[in-house]
């Protein structure tokens, strides 16, 4: 039945004409994850920027650092990206907002430059081989884990956190 199915599909993309543009996707999948992120930094009072559970975990303002920073780095092991280090306030909003943006437009930069075909070479990863659309993957996913611990952060705080953006 499985066999079929994907049978059925693949008939009726190439019947279609339609493909999957996997750029465009990491693309709207990177403005969602920038909106959505800057909304949950946009929840979170100033004076509540150095909030952390327990000692010994991130405050919410260093996971968003951490965001901005992790992101170009792990991008930068598939594509050619600059590095960004957070050289704000960390009890700054304005700061923070600034630097995730600045995060943001730097990875949106870099994906113009590239193709479907960039995206389906394999490069090495640590510590094997993974293609760039993997790594980029892994990059959106390892932000969505931070972004995660900073709306729970919210909740712990009293605050609701912004609804869901991803589609």
């Amino acid at each position: 039945m499985y066999r079929l199915t994907f049978f059925f599909i693949l008939m009726v993309n190439t019947v279609t004409g339609q493909t999957y543009d996997m750029r465009n996707e990491l693309v709207n999948r990177l403005h969602n994850a920038a909106e959505y992120t800057l909304a949950v930094l946009e929840k979170m009072p100033e004076q509540h920027l150095s909030f952390q559970p327990v000692e010994g975990v991130r405050t919410f303002a260093e996971i968003i650092q951490h965001i901005g920073e992790s992101q170009l780095y792990t991008a930068s092991q598939g594509i050619a990206v600059k590095q960004l280090k957070f050289k704000g306030k960390r009890n700054s909003k304005k700061d923070l907002k600034d630097f995730i943006e600045e995060s943001y437009s730097l990875l949106f930069s870099a994906l113009d430059k590239i193709t479907d075909q960039d995206l389906q070479k394999k490069v090495r990863f640590w510590d094997g081989q993974a293609s760039v659309f993997k790594i980029m993957n892994f990059t959106i996913d390892h932000v969505t884990h931070h972004r995660g611990q900073a709306t729970i952060y919210l909740r712990m705080n009293g605050i609701k956190p912004p609804d869901y953006i991803g589609w």
